[in-house]
């Protein structure tokens, strides 16, 4: 935790200025890294962030089949969401939890911790029932590793990540620490960033983005990515990964077209 305080402030004071409004190329603000310092949830939410998670219930989220989600394969501990173990591996998706509303344009912050050989991922722009979404990807981190579109932070299965920071560091810290996720949809720009860092940028409706969905395990989804509006999903992949702190700054204007690209 200490490590990354201090590699927080160096990126803070560097490249980290926070800024009014929904920018594509700006970084987040310095409440995302407040987030990570804090050892519990915050109790009062950034300016115009709303908690999707309170801390304490599962009031506003559901399963897939439109119950309310419960402790079952979820506990809350200390202010944490932590999914646990399962040998039944058709839990996978009838465990997954969905919030109860749906987004469109949004910014959307959460801090997670993976466990040895975890693997999990939030999903969004989500339909109940629908397996095919754009997720990103929460893995344990293998800093020897090269990038690739499985690995932390992806846009799973579309887009590899790039960790470089401008002045050199790596966005990954370790598997032991807090880290911090955001997730920003602004029309047809999908934005992934890691504990401060822009990772991801894609633009869903380009013919960049059709080639790399054309040459993936969803080449059989029709349109998939370009859904205007869904829900937010954290992925139940077997147990291990822990959540807190999950907000999201709601910038509506939702396409009046399922999909984005045709409006």
């Amino acid at each position: 935790m200490n490590k990354f305080i201090g590699i927080s402030a160096i990126c803070l004071a560097a490249a980290c200025t926070s800024q009014q409004g929904f920018n594509k190329s700006s970084p987040p603000s310095s409440n995302q890294t407040d987030t990570i310092q804090n050892p519990t949830i915050e109790r009062q939410s950034p300016t115009n962030f709303t908690y999707l998670w309170d801390g304490e219930t599962f009031d506003g989220w559901q399963f897939v089949d439109g119950s309310q989600a419960t402790t079952d394969r979820w506990i809350i501990e200390g202010s944490t969401l932590k999914s646990i173990k399962s040998d039944t591996k058709r839990e996978k998706d009838s465990q997954s939890i969905f919030t109860d509303k749906s987004y469109s344009n949004f910014e959307l912050m959460f801090d997670f911790k993976v466990a040895d050989g975890a693997n999990s991922g939030v999903k969004y722009l989500s339909k109940l029932g629908e397996k095919s979404l754009p997720e990103y990807q929460i893995v344990f981190a293998q800093p020897d590793k090269p990038s690739s579109n499985t690995g932390l932070g992806a846009f799973f299965a579309i887009a590899s990540p790039q960790y470089q920071h401008a002045q050199g560091r790596d966005a990954r810290q370790s598997n032991s620490e807090w880290q911090n996720g955001k997730i920003v949809v602004k029309d047809k720009i999908i934005q992934h960033w890691l504990n401060g860092v822009k990772i991801i940028e894609i633009n869903r409706c380009s013919p960049e983005f059709n080639a790399q969905v054309a040459s993936s395990m969803f080449k059989e989804e029709n349109n998939f990515g370009k859904r205007a509006s869904g829900k937010i999903m954290l992925q139940y992949n077997d147990g291990g990964v822990d959540f807190r702190n999950i907000k999201i700054k709601d910038h509506g204007g939702a396409s009046k077209a399922e999909n984005i690209c045709t409006q």
